[in-house]
């Protein structure tokens, strides 16, 4: 096979990896355009779906003037040969792939921008290393000869920039929103909101027309342009004009103005998302195909070691059938990624107005920055008058809507949406390759700490998970350029063969998910909502059934994993009960929100409200125990350790007689025919305190290792805690007297 037919091979594999680049891509920056409306509730899931796609493919036509990332921007091309470059372009689709597939898996949104820079600049650096190292005339210290050192500076202190004036951003607009708004908004003048729409919208007009649509690769438009940019005062007036009649009109219809700009908003954000970062990403294929046919088109030349890349200098427009493929397939993946929904619970988790489970943990550092936080806000509430302060406080007083269970309202929606908008859309108008992660996701959280969403209950969580996503970032900085330029290493020695092994290797780590057929507790995972106060009884005791129902077939499905040692199921049912824990507390959040409804009040005693509060909290550690048991066993197995079959067969003996126990109790809550009699529960968790002697004994006979042993106790132990929960449920439905 000649070198043309080789090369061709290459610049194949490199598209057909690029598809895979693209949906991991858009898997993990679904959070950038999807979370205000999401989290805001700002229409169905579907509807959002569709506005951000069609963002998407807005975004993907306007997009084609900002390739130079790729090409120049990073390295000096002119020094690189041809197989040299197309070594970097491969190694950096190759690193990007499997380095965001991973973030995407463990649900931290990282910078995908970030991630393609690294990777261009690691592995270039990489190549160039190796070209000074086989020149014995060059010292180390001309690598600058083939990096564009000043251009890489600028973007990433460009980046960096962006993560400071985003938080700052989104923290002033907020502030100053609600102040104006507050949490009561709707209750303010209509054509407020009408007046905040037309301003928002109006920003977002000029910036797609005047910046966008100039790179579009559908026509030229200068004409349109010019106009725009000369009479900018009078176009901006005109429209914000236009847009607050149209505003005006749909408020004589009952539409809410807020839905409309978040909705408009996503739109705008999910077209800066691919007018920015889709062409940094689409350039690293496309170079690699232009060098391709720079060779093809010089036949005077046939050693590619001869041949170099003068030529990226040049600058080219994309495809419009190629940026549409692009487009089409980022709507694909926004509609079907499993990994684009976990991404995306991050981050509204982390801005969430409402208390709740934490998904991180507390630090050192944390706890030092709430602390230092709250001494500042002391000193500052301690200067300000009394009078002044508590008007502040007024403004941010939260409102009490028992139908609302979103993590935070329409109006900070709007700002996150609109603030982002605008900082990508101003660094896209000046060809900065910005991180829509890092601007998005920093607004997002500076507007939640204007609102006041980090109270003390959440507040050293909330800022932890926040450091740990920022260090994340830089994480993904240096893992890209360290993957790439490691990768770039073992082509630039082995060539082919490794070309081979990798793309093998890549396809497999990739498509593997596909053929896997993953084994999950099939279950309704959402609780039903307490929509109707009269039938809410019925309701609550048909969620209490169905968590059990999956508790009890999680801790079934772990004896299972336990006997065939399976511990990638093991690890899948583990998030599942992590999904569990989440869906219980939300609906004790939503009880605890309909009881404390005015309209409800008359409707509970103290009694009741306490044994419904306290079946809640045994469902809670009911939780807490099986969570235990996943951790446990997954742990146990992932380690290798073994169990003896004694035990084993002991395990699935338990789990038929807790079948039975919960059979009589599912009957019990099915009829509303409560007793005071437990004997059952009771007696099993007798039987298990013999179940540990005799383990005991096996031990001391040399049967069973000791670890084995240990692990085994552990597990009954948890049981024992899950029995007491079951009864303590079942004694809190009897004192209600929940008749049919």
């Amino acid at each position: 096979m000649d070198f043309t037919s080789v090369l061709s091979i290459i610049v194949g594999i490199i598209f057909v990896f690029a598809i895979f680049d693209l949906v991991v891509w858009v898997s993990n920056d679904a959070i950038n355009f999807l979370s205000p409306s999401i989290g805001s509730n700002a229409g169905s899931y579907k509807k959002i779906l569709i506005i951000a796609s069609l963002g998407l493919l807005a975004g993907a036509i306007f997009s084609s003037w900002l390739m130079e990332v790729a090409r120049k921007w990073i390295f000096h091309p002119e020094h690189f040969n041809l197989m040299e470059i197309i070594m970097i372009f491969l190694a950096v689709i190759i690193a990007d792939i499997l380095l965001l597939n991973k973030f995407n898996s463990l649900g931290m949104p990282t910078s995908t921008t970030v991630s393609i820079v690294f990777c261009l600049l690691g592995s270039a650096v990489g190549i160039g290393v190796l070209k000074l190292y086989g020149n014995d005339a060059l010292p180390m210290s001309d690598l600058a000869t083939y990096i564009n050192t000043a251009k890489v500076l600028t973007i990433i202190g460009g980046i960096l920039g962006s993560v400071v004036a985003s938080f700052i951003l989104g923290a002033l607009i907020q502030y100053i929103t609600r102040m104006f708004f507050t949490f009561d908004y709707q209750s303010k003048p209509k054509y407020w909101s009408a007046i905040l729409g037309a301003i928002a919208i109006t920003a977002i007009t000029h910036f797609i027309l005047a910046k966008w649509l100039k790179g579009s690769a559908l026509t030229n438009i200068k004409d349109i342009i010019g106009w725009i940019n000369s009479n900018l005062v009078t176009f901006l007036s005109l429209t914000a004009i236009g847009w607050f009649i149209i505003l005006e009109i749909l408020l004589l219809f009952k539409v809410n103005i807020f839905k409309i700009i978040v909705l408009v908003g996503t739109f705008s954000l999910a077209m800066a998302f691919a007018g920015n970062d889709l062409v940094n990403f689409i350039g690293v294929p496309l170079a690699a195909l232009k060098s391709y046919q720079l060779f093809l088109a010089d036949p005077a030349i046939t050693d590619p070691a001869l041949f170099f890349m003068d030529g990226l200098h040049t600058k080219e427009k994309a495809n419009i059938w190629l940026l549409l493929l692009a487009g089409a397939i980022m709507v694909a993946t926004l509609v079907f990624s499993v990994k684009a929904k976990k991404v995306l619970s991050t981050g509204l988790n982390l801005s969430r107005q409402g208390e709740g489970q934490e998904d991180f943990g507390t630090s050192l550092v944390a706890r030092a920055l709430v602390r230092k936080f709250r001494s500042v806000l002391s000193y500052v509430e301690y200067i300000i008058p009394g009078g002044i302060w508590r008007y502040i406080g007024k403004r941010f007083a939260k409102v009490q809507n028992s139908s609302s269970f979103h993590s935070f309202d329409l109006v900070r929606a709007s700002v996150i949406l609109i603030c982002s908008s605008i900082l990508i859309s101003i660094a896209t108008a000046y060809k900065l390759p910005l991180s829509t992660t890092y601007v998005t996701f920093m607004v997002a959280m500076g507007a939640a700490f204007a609102d006041r969403a980090w109270g003390r209950e959440s507040a050293v969580y909330r800022v932890n998970g926040v450091i740990s996503v920022i260090f994340g970032w830089f994480l993904t900085a240096f893992g890209a350029f360290v993957f790439a330029y490691i990768i770039a290493t073992i082509i630039y020695f082995w060539q082919v063969p490794a070309i081979a092994l990798l793309t093998l290797a890549t396809l497999y780590i990739m498509i593997k998910p596909l053929f896997t057929k993953k084994k999950t507790v099939k279950l309704d995972d959402e609780m039903d909502k307490l929509d109707d106060a009269d039938d809410m009884p019925k309701v609550f005791l048909k969620n209490i059934t169905k968590s059990l129902k999956q508790g009890q077939k999680h801790f079934s499905s772990n004896i299972e994993c336990l006997a065939k040692e399976d511990v990638y199921v093991a690890r899948t049912l583990h998030e599942d009960i992590s999904s569990f824990k989440e869906n219980t507390y939300k609906f004790k959040k939503e009880f605890i929100s309909k009881i404390s409804d005015s309209s409800n009040k008359n409707m509970w005693g103290v009694k009741s409200l306490s044994s419904y509060v306290g079946i809640l909290n045994s469902l809670k550690g009911y939780s807490k125990s099986l969570k235990s048991i996943s951790e446990t066993t997954t742990e146990y197995i992932d380690n290798n350790h073994e169990i003896s079959a004694l035990e084993v067969k002991s395990f699935k003996k338990l789990d038929t007689q807790l079948a039975a126990i919960y059979d009589e109790m599912f009957t019990k809550i099915k009829k509303r025919d409560f007793d005071k009699k437990f004997e059952n529960a009771d007696k099993l968790r007798l039987k298990l305190q013999k179940y540990i002697q005799q383990d005991m004994e096996r031990v001391q006979a040399g049967k069973v290792s000791v670890q084995s042993s240990v692990f085994y106790i552990s597990l009954l132990n948890e049981v024992k805690h899950l029995l007491l929960e079951i009864n303590a449920i079942q004694r809190r439905c009897w004192e209600l007297d929940l008749k049919k």
